[in-house]
């Protein structure tokens, strides 16, 4: 087929689909999460015959772009009755903008390969949609997420049940793997991209979901068998007990979930060794607060892992692309750092009194304790790491005390997102100053 005729007949079919449902609903279809979610599924297995539609990705990128903008548009137009099939009236969503540029951009990471690209979209089209309506009627069960949001048990049960047998018919019966192997990366797959749904916000869902199916296959495809019982074991262990251990956090449901992510990302990426930082930090996190705070419960979440996660993932990817095992000093760093700021965090600057400074130096060196076995251990044989031992304190210490300083003034809730920009840069900078001794070794 001409690309451009592909184009126009896709474009054609979503407005019509669109206003077809726009009539449907208040009589055949009283439910408006149904009439959303049969857009959802039938752009969704429209764009299952892409890799057989067009030749190649330009055509699949136009036509993700031109769709988001005219979805963008019929949104705020004056057509009040088509509103409702694209958006949910009282929730702040971008998710049907986002689902066409999650196509394209999974068709154009695929690269022709039809599993990488056909497994992600199944899964978004039908899993998403059984999380959806499963959670709507027998969500019994719900755990907080961002943006106030909550999701249920039972809805993430049902999504993960769908994209592992998504997954699992997918390759066992269209690729020449094994029903092993299959049946581990499916479990994976699953798993992971029900973590994802789980830590989405705003519509987000429609992005994270088929690039973290994506990320899985491609990076468990190759592997053997024991390799991935190894991983499987891993993913299951590192979610379990972060789960078991939640009450030595402060994270809510969707923030426990993206904790179990990182680590199990970051394992990926370079080795066990990476998980060990995240995990001690996610375990003495209430002994690092005050006392008067150590019975906040279920506060803080996916955003405060973005946070203490973000500088520590280009870290991981940094090493793991140049093969700079010594990455793992400002890793570390990273963490320690934000190990001192939630110990010092409740601070408001009023001055420099003696007992404050007293306190940040206290945090900091609870910090030093927290990071110096694993510095001893972990650190590669050629870096002495004595000499960065001596110089971790500092390094944690200046962010921690430029963090206190430009602290506000009043009290202000403590989940805001500045205080996570904040936070973050600090860790950056800290990891920074610890690049300066690997820089001159």
């Amino acid at each position: 087929m001409n690309p451009w005729v592909g184009i126009a007949s896709v474009i054609i079919i979503l407005i019509g689909v669109i206003h077809v449902l726009s009539r449907l609903q208040n009589s055949l279809i009283k439910d408006p999460e149904v009439i959303r979610k049969t857009l959802h599924v039938t752009m969704g297995l429209l764009t299952l015959s892409f890799p057989w539609v067009f030749q190649s990705a330009w055509p699949v990128v136009t036509l993700s772009i031109v769709s988001s903008v005219i979805i963008a548009v019929l949104k705020v137009s004056k057509l009040k009755q088509w509103q409702p099939v694209l958006c949910a009236r009282g929730r702040a969503s971008i998710g049907e903008i986002i689902f066409p540029l999650a196509i394209g951009l999974t068709f154009l990471l695929s690269a022709g390969d039809k599993i990488l690209y056909l497994v992600p979209i199944i899964i978004l089209t039908l899993a998403d949609t059984a999380s959806a309506l499963i959670g709507q009627r027998f969500g019994t069960r719900k755990y907080n997420c961002a943006e106030g949001s909550k999701k249920s048990l039972q809805g993430s049960f049902g999504f993960a049940l769908v994209a592992f047998s998504a997954t699992f018919i997918s390759l066992n019966f269209f690729t020449v793997i094994g029903t092993p192997v299959a049946l581990c990366i499916a479990l994976i797959v699953g798993l992971v991209a029900m973590m994802f749904e789980a830590i989405a916000w705003n519509g987000l869902d429609n992005l994270f979901i088929p690039l973290g199916a994506f990320i899985v296959l491609k990076t468990h495809m190759h592997l053997e068998l024991s390799m991935l019982e190894i991983r499987l074991s891993l993913l299951l262990a590192v979610s379990v007990l972060i789960v078991l251990l939640r009450r030595n956090s402060t994270l809510n449901g969707s923030g426990i979930i993206g904790a179990a992510l990182f680590c199990y990302f970051t394992f990926i990426m370079n080795g066990i060794e990476w998980v060990v930082m995240p995990i001690l930090l996610y375990l003495s996190y209430r002994f690092l607060l005050p006392n008067r705070f150590r019975s906040i419960r279920s506060e803080h979440n996916v955003y405060a892992v973005v946070s203490v996660a973000s500088v520590g993932i280009i870290w991981s990817l940094l090493s793991m692309l140049n093969k700079r095992e010594e990455f793992i000093f400002p890793y570390m760093l990273t963490f320690a750092t934000h190990a001192a700021i939630i110990a010092t965090a409740h601070m408001r600057f009023t001055s420099f009194s003696k007992q404050k400074m007293l306190f940040i130096l206290h945090a900091v060196l609870k910090a030093w304790c927290l990071v110096a076995v694993p510095l001893l251990l972990l650190l590669p044989r050629t870096i002495n790491s004595m000499i960065l031992l001596v110089l971790t304190p500092f390094c944690i210490g200046i962010p921690t005390f430029l963090f206190y300083l430009f602290n506000s003034t009043t009290i202000k809730p403590f989940n805001r997102a500045t205080r996570w920009w904040k936070q973050a840069s600090c860790a950056a900078m800290a990891s920074l100053l610890g690049l300066i001794p690997l820089l001159m070794h």
